[in-house]
Formats: C-alpha cells, structure tokens, sequence
C-alpha cells in the first residue's frame, strides 16, 4: 500500500537528451496523501491525491495548465489508468473497481467482491478494450499466505473475471505495485515478498506462473518487453543498491552498482527506445541512456523532491510525481 505522504509535481519533458523541467504558476489543492498519476498522452492526464469525504480526483486536457476536479464515488486510488481522455479505470484499497466513459462526471462500479480481494494494487490496460488489474489475497485460516488475485477484462473495463492463482504459493502481495508489471495481456512478470521470496513469471494471462532463478529479493521491477527488464534491489542494509538487466527475459541478468540512497519508488523505460529510463527515489529523479548502467541526477526547478510516480505519454512528454514540502505544485517542460 502507498502509504506515505507525498506531493504532488507534474512535468512534461522535452527531448530527453537535454531534458527541461519548468516550474508552472497554476497550484493544484493541498491534500494528506498523494498516491496516483497517468496520462494518455502529452495534453490529456489525470491523478488523485486524498482531500476531505475522499476526494482528490482532477483531470487535466491541456499539458497541465488547468485541472478539473471531479466528484467520485470512492476513494483511497491506489492505481489509476488513462485510457483516452473520457476512458478513465481506477482500482481502491477497498478492493472495487470504478470506470468512466464521460472524463469523470459520472462512474460506474465494474468491479468488488471482498471474498476475493479487498485492495487493487495494480490496473494496466494494453488497448482500449484488454486490461489486467491485481489485488491482494484473502488469508483464511487455513492459509498462512496471501495469494494475489489477477483480474481480467476483454470488455472495455466493465466487467472483470478472476484467475485462479493457486501456483503463486508462498506469495504475500503488500506493495505490489513496486513488484508487479505486465507487457501484454499474456506476459507478467511478480516477485512475492514474505517469508518466502520467489520471482514469477506468467505467459498465460496469470493463470499459471512459473519460478525464475534470481536468488535476491526485489523492490521494485519494470519491464520494456517480453525479454528486456529491470529490477532495483539491495538484498539488506549496508550493501549497495543494484540495479540488475535482463535481455532475455528474466533468464540471464547483469548488474550495476548504483549510489542511491532511500526506497525506489519507480522506473520506466522510455517508449520506443529501451536504452533511456528514468529512476526516482526520496533523492529525487535519474536518467540513463545506456540501459541503466550509468546514472545522472537531474537538476529540477525545485530542490529536494521526493519522487514518488513517473509515467511516459510518448518519448518526450511524461509527468513526474514528486513530494516537496507540503503543496502540490504544478511542473510542465518548455518544449
């Protein structure tokens, strides 16, 4: 669960081999808890952060210069997707699933049965129509572990169909969101922390998921393709963080030492090229343009952010998610 209290920053990027960030004038409202981000494309974003009854839904159609708030009906967002400017699919820590049509005005509950999940960590959509959501397990009594649920929809969002998980054994799904990621509706990638750690791989839509040999624990992976993905991890306190490659679909992997310090919050690879990613962490926002090798630190407009949430529209517009201080603030590029 994303519980930590984060603000809120939005940047759109120029071209990422000399990348801008700007600092806006327009302030979004201050709020407790900032939790999700996601844009369709460079104008057209939307994202929540706790306010009073649990609202914190705002929307955005012009590069962020202006937002639209929008009244939902449940909060606590732990997961949100953009699918066009009026297809909108949010998952919450009460285990339900709401979908849009209209850009918010008004929702339709599509998901939530307590029996079989009661938090949706992760919503991914690969067109309009296919998605893939997570959830946490239920423990019984007969069952010392949690096994996530994997959720389907062929239908736009409006209905959604359970997977049986039973293969994920010994798996406990808290901050699935860091350890989750899938690239097409089939190929899914997972690594399930608790007193028993493996890494999952799924190429069946998580009907059935298979071990992977990587003897470490992982805190945060993301995938490019079927073959090429990262994963950050630091196995236990003093040793350094490493970032770790594999070009082959979690078969091989090499490694790089990397200086950061604090909790990685997320990584993506930019679209169409796998050799430029962006990392955040408490320290604030790194680039590479060699497939995570080396890392440069970003100079923001801002000092000190805590990055929190990055998410690419194309290869030169994203928006970057961070917590400074206690106000939202708005950030967009000169592109």
């Amino acid at each position: 669960m994303k519980k930590i209290l984060f603000i809120l920053s939005l940047l759109f990027t120029a071209q990422l081999n000399h990348s801008q960030w700007v600092q806006q004038k327009d302030y979004l409202p201050r709020w407790s808890v900032g939790w999700t981000i996601d844009a369709c494309d460079s104008l057209n974003a939307v994202l929540y952060g706790s306010l009073n009854n649990q609202q914190g839904l705002f929307i955005t159609y012009d590069g962020g210069k202006t937002w639209n708030p929008r009244i939902i009906p449940s909060g606590s967002i732990i997961d949100i997707e953009m699918i066009d400017q009026n297809n909108i699919v949010y998952g919450t820590g009460y285990g339900n699933i709401y979908r849009t049509s209209d850009s918010g005005i008004t929702w339709n509950a599509v998901y939530g049965d307590t029996n079989v999940t009661n938090f949706i960590n992760y919503i991914e959509f690969f067109s309009d129509h296919i998605g893939i959501a997570m959830g946490d397990g239920i423990s019984t009594s007969n069952d010392l572990v949690d096994r996530p649920t994997i959720l389907y929809t062929g239908t736009y969002g409006f209905s959604w169909s359970h997977i049986q998980t039973e293969t994920l054994t010994g798996s406990y799904s808290g901050d699935t969101w860091r350890r989750i990621d899938f690239v097409n509706p089939n190929t899914g990638y997972f690594f399930s922390s608790g007193n028993i750690q493996k890494f999952w791989k799924t190429t069946d839509m998580g009907h059935t998921w298979f071990e992977l040999n990587l003897n470490t624990r992982i805190d945060l992976l993301k995938f490019y393709d079927e073959n090429i993905g990262l994963i950050v991890t630091y196995d236990k306190p003093p040793n350094p963080w490493r970032i770790m490659l594999t070009a082959d679909g979690g078969n091989t992997w090499s490694q790089s030492i990397v200086n950061f310090s604090g909790w990685p919050n997320d990584i993506e690879f930019i679209p169409n090229d796998p050799n430029k990613i962006w990392f955040t962490n408490p320290e604030g926002l790194f680039y590479s343009s060699d497939m995570g090798i080396t890392w440069t630190k970003q100079t923001l407009p801002i000092e000190n952010v805590y990055g929190r949430d990055i998410v690419f529209a194309d290869d030169k517009h994203g928006c970057y998610y961070v917590m400074t201080g206690y106000y939202f603030i708005l950030i967009t590029t000169a592109v």
